[in-house]
């Protein structure tokens, strides 16, 4: 369409560790209609491509003096080689050395709309200069749309997100205290409104209200079940984390007293993740009130509804076995990358190791030396009882 490319972003993520895109990324500086663009550094393995081009569509506008409206076409984000979510893109496996060329995308427009937000009384938010919004797609809770956090001007009371693709979002609007403490930032404020946006040709703006919260004072308790004489857990060892659905911290940990209790203040009104960082223990059973926690996550959009109660289990699960003598073996969850923590431990001169400590779940076992491990398909995948010990014979043979 004649459009410049430049400004278009170009990044290759790793299949099995997503949330390291945008390590290996490149700005395209140069070019017309037509840029070409080097991704270097790459370790051997299976990767998607994707490229973001923020650059305008250029639209013909009727001579006026008033201003532009807002875009109604924009380039998508596109996976190689044309799809635009992240559930069909084409995997590239590269071997140790390999160049690969002819990885080329296509950009084409698409059309977009825009959300008009506006802010719903209620909430002391009026002359706060520490609210924030921020667009995220439903296929990835944890990456905004626009990249960082952007200002809401609060003597407005609303603000406009520009080209809007088809697909479902949340857009939320949160103070700066949501982030942590914050000199004069006054109390924690935060709202989502969950969108689904149909994009229409001439359609009108979609309209979204949203309707601030103040943070939310929870309180709860700690209980430890099982009896682990050799590594007693204290409960004033233990504290409990919260991070927002969109990836942010929140709160600071709540330390649990030596009671069992503990509280947190200001927690975030929405969706939330519950951790709880103890040595020694798991996570068994929560409850919010009368309603179960599943996952770990915490819906405090309506309030607390409740204290929150905890339940640790001491019975942690074990495995052993064997491997060729000297060789380090590493456990991960299976659903997690290697990248972000592997549990280790030597063979010895006979070959035996043994990993203790293990939540209940489903792991990847393997040797460390062997650089398909821990890929799709390598190394073995076991699934631990809670108190099992599991053995796992002949660690260095393909399973069949």
């Amino acid at each position: 369409d004649g459009d410049p490319m430049i400004g278009c972003r170009v990044q290759a993520s790793p299949i099995k560790d997503p949330a390291r895109a945008g390590r290996n990324e490149l700005i395209i500086q140069g070019g017309a209609t037509t840029s070409d663009y080097r991704v270097f550094g790459l370790a051997p393995g299976k990767y998607f491509v994707d490229a973001i081009c923020q650059t305008p569509v250029f639209q013909p506008r009727l001579l006026s003096s008033a201003p532009d409206p807002p875009p109604s076409l924009a380039y998508p984000k596109l996976y190689y080689p044309s799809a635009t979510t992240i559930d069909s893109p084409q995997v590239i496996e590269l071997a140790a050395g390999e160049e690969r060329s002819g990885v080329d995308f296509k950009m084409k427009p698409a059309p977009v709309t825009h959300i008009h937000a506006t802010l719903a009384p209620g909430a002391d938010w009026r002359g706060r200069k520490d609210l924030q919004w921020q667009l995220f797609s439903t296929e990835n809770a944890r990456t905004g749309i626009f990249g960082g956090w952007r200002p809401v001007d609060t003597a407005k009371g609303d603000f406009v997100v520009e080209k809007v693709f088809s697909g479902s979002y949340t857009l939320a609007v949160v103070s700066m205290a949501a982030f942590g403490p914050e000199q004069g930032a006054g109390p924690l404020l935060g709202g989502v409104e969950h969108i689904d946006v149909q994009v229409k040709e001439n359609g009108p703006p979609i309209e979204a209200f949203i309707q601030l919260r103040p943070g939310i004072d929870l309180a709860g308790t700690v209980e430890i079940e099982g009896d682990n004489t050799s590594n007693p857990v204290q409960l004033n060892q233990i504290n409990v984390q919260l991070t927002s659905e969109f990836g942010t911290g929140g709160n600071n940990p709540a330390r649990v007293n030596a009671d069992g209790s503990f509280t947190f203040k200001s927690a975030f009104p929405g969706i939330s993740k519950m951790y709880v960082n103890t040595p020694f223990a798991f996570v068994k059973s929560a409850w919010l009130g009368s309603r179960e926690v599943v996952d770990g996550q915490l819906d405090l959009s309506a309030g607390a509804q409740g204290n929150l109660r905890i339940v640790l289990s001491t019975n942690m699960a074990t495995v052993s076995g064997t491997a060729p003598p000297g060789a380090t073996v590493g456990i991960t969850l299976a659903e997690i990358s290697p990248a972000r923590g592997v549990r280790t431990t030597q063979a010895d001169q006979n070959g035996q190791f043994k990993i203790p400590g293990l939540d209940p779940g489903t792991y990847r076992i393997g040797i460390i030396s062997d650089p398909e491990a821990f890929q799709e398909g390598g190394g073995r995948e076991i699934t631990l009882q809670e108190g099992e010990t599991l053995a796992v014979t002949d660690l260095n043979e393909p399973r069949p």
